[in-house]
């Protein structure tokens, strides 16, 4: 039975930050945590998750939008870096670092930089699959 208790709380918790995060306008993913506590005949207990949730979706990374990233995204982040002309788009999904970003945002500044293009090159060899 508190097996059942912990799983219906964290998933109620859960819904309820997904909710949340759906009702945002914010295109940047959003962190949610999720926490359940709960006594039972073994004492106390608790338990928590955390999940990036990408809201309008933006995949990180993916500047072009073809829901994949790929070595033509690196050559936007390139072209944008060394200022040429960027979609509010590829401005979005390009600005990875830093994190915990700036202005209340989960990751990213902003502008892209050096660390955002070491990201993505990091994220198409595999090395990182989130920000």
């Amino acid at each position: 039975m508190a097996g059942n208790c912990k799983v219906g709380l964290a998933f109620l918790a859960f819904a309820f930050a997904l909710a949340a995060a759906a009702s945002s306008a914010s295109a940047q993913p959003l962190t949610v945590q999720a926490m359940a506590s709960w006594v039972d005949a073994g004492g106390s207990h608790q338990t928590q998750a955390q999940v990036l949730l990408s809201i309008g979706d933006l995949l990180p990374g993916d500047a072009d939008g073809d829901g994949a990233v790929t070595v033509l995204d690196l050559a936007i982040a390139l072209s944008i870096f060394v200022g040429g002309p960027a979609s509010q788009q590829a401005l979005e999904a390009l600005d990875v670092r830093p994190k915990p970003g700036t202005n209340g945002r989960p990751y990213g500044d902003g502008q892209i930089l050096a660390d955002d293009i070491q990201w993505l090159i990091l994220r198409l060899n595999g090395t990182v699959t989130s920000p």
